[in-house]
């Protein structure tokens, strides 16, 4: 077995000093690697958000059809990904709703007309949910296999 050569305290100072310095130069070396970075990613970054304002310029959006009988869903209630049904109106092919730009104004208009959630009304249907769970859980009637074909349009039209 080979004996260890033990080494003084200069050639001890001497190996720490090379081992920090070159964790040094490898610390220098990423911090410009992540500073050259940031800048190419700064410089996609503003060439999106160009492509995005060029394309919103490019398309003029439609004008908001007024509600006539009151029994459609107001565009501010409407899903995004669900075509607005109004009366009278062919449904528009291209449009989209929440489009860039308009989402977060129509996602923001949507929560002001929701109901606010600590209400006692919305506290009092919780409660009812989770006791129909609670119950359904311990009668196993949420353990049951789902109903296909036939005994499910029949399961379908029991229970609605």
């Amino acid at each position: 077995m080979a004996r260890k050569v033990k080494l003084s305290k200069g050639e001890k100072v001497n190996r720490d000093i090379a081992r920090w310095e070159a964790k040094q130069e490898a610390a220098v070396i990423m911090l410009r690697k992540s500073a050259e970075e940031l800048v190419r990613l700064r410089r996609w970054r503003k060439r999106e958000l160009a492509r995005e304002t060029k394309r919103a310029l490019a398309t003029p959006k439609p004008p908001e059809p007024t509600l006539t009988d009151g029994l459609d869903i107001p565009a501010s209630l409407a899903r995004d990904n669900e075509p607005v049904a109004r009366p009278g109106l062919a449904p528009q092919g291209g449009a989209r709703l929440g489009c860039a730009g308009q989402g977060k104004e129509d996602r923001a208009r949507r929560l002001q007309t929701l109901p606010d959630p600590r209400s006692p009304e919305k506290r009092a249907e919780r409660r009812a949910v989770e006791k129909e769970v609670r119950q359904a859980e311990l009668t196993g009637k949420r353990r049951k296999m789902p109903l296909s074909g036939a005994a499910a349009v029949k399961h379908i039209r029991e229970t609605h």
